[in-house]
């Protein structure tokens, strides 16, 4: 994959220099915990989710963390665990140059975040806006929302095949930023 570089076997700590070394801060997080899936912020080399109404950050527990997405609008670094309950981790960061952005073989696309706004409140220097469903979901995104809905924007990686191959396939997925539900492009 272009602008794609493999990571392995990186303990915590190396993955974590290895955040430290590839992003801005702050940068939107996104994990999958045991029991839980939250966003939130990696900032002063600390990684910030707001897991409850409390309005209270908490540092995120790398001990229940099944995936991690560290992401910023040109690239992302994902993470997973080499096997159930190691403490090695495996993955790749994407990098986007702007020779991929504009070619054929990127779909940009707005993942709907399900639920309305609740209510916001500002911790870390970042605002943080409450998605409530109907259904009773609650989630916490590290962005200031201008309308009731919002959306992850993602880049969906096609592979084009040449004339021997029948079939276009996608390879890679990644997390760009927030977006209004109803418009707007990432991050804004």
């Amino acid at each position: 994959m272009d602008g794609c570089e493999t990571l392995t076997e990186l303990s915590e700590i190396e993955a974590k220099n290895q955040i430290s070394s590839q992003f801005q801060q702050p940068a939107n997080i996104y994990a999958v915990l045991d029991d839980a899936v939250c966003f939130g912020i990696f900032q002063y080399d600390k990684f910030l989710i707001a897991p409850t109404e409390k309005k209270k950050l908490a540092e995120l527990d790398w001990k229940y963390l099944r995936e991690l997405r560290v992401f910023e609008e040109n690239q992302e670094l994902l993470l997973l665990p080499e096997e159930t309950g190691s403490n090695r981790w495996t993955g790749r960061i994407r990098r986007d140059s702007s020779e991929i952005l504009n070619g054929d073989n990127i779909i940009k696309e707005k993942q709907k975040l399900w639920g309305h706004l609740e209510g916001s409140y500002r911790a870390e220097g970042v605002v943080w806006s409450l998605l409530k469903s109907e259904r009773g979901t609650r989630i916490w995104i590290p962005w200031e929302m201008k309308e009731k809905e919002a959306a992850i924007c993602v880049y969906k990686y096609l592979q084009i095949p040449d004339e021997s191959e029948v079939q276009c396939s996608q390879n890679d997925i990644r997390m760009v930023g927030f977006c209004s539900w109803g418009g707007g492009n990432a991050n804004e």
